[in-house]
């Protein structure tokens, strides 16, 4: 038999929706550790948000971009679409950095919720 090893989380959901519910929850305990790490687990859910906000913001306007691309070499504009191409780009490892930033911050949020009991 091998064994499934389950480990529980709190919600991110119900720290965003009910902070304090949560935080008179675990301030119950007494061990002013856990709060500390729930204001890190909030402030990480936020820059986390931040970054997928940036993101989305980016992926609008790379499909902007894109549009008038494909307008401009209809019209046979390709000096405009290249340079719409470019700019493209440009956003395009934009994207990619944040991608990064967000991955190593979710990874620390995971890291936070899995040290705060439910």
């Amino acid at each position: 038999m091998s064994a499934v090893a389950c480990v529980i989380v709190i919600d991110v959901k119900v720290l965003r929706s009910q902070p304090d519910a949560v935080r008179n929850a675990l301030a119950r305990r007494g061990k002013p550790d856990v709060l500390r790490q729930l204001d890190e687990a909030m402030q990480l859910h936020g820059k986390l948000r931040e970054f997928t906000a940036e993101r989305d913001g980016i992926r609008a306007a790379v499909n902007d971009l894109s549009q008038k691309v494909g307008a401009a070499r209809r019209t046979g504009d390709t000096a405009t679409a290249e340079a719409l191409m470019a700019e493209s780009r440009i956003h395009g490892e934009r994207e990619k950095a944040i991608d990064g930033e967000a991955a190593g911050v979710e990874a620390a949020l995971r890291e936070v919720l899995l040290r705060i009991p439910n």
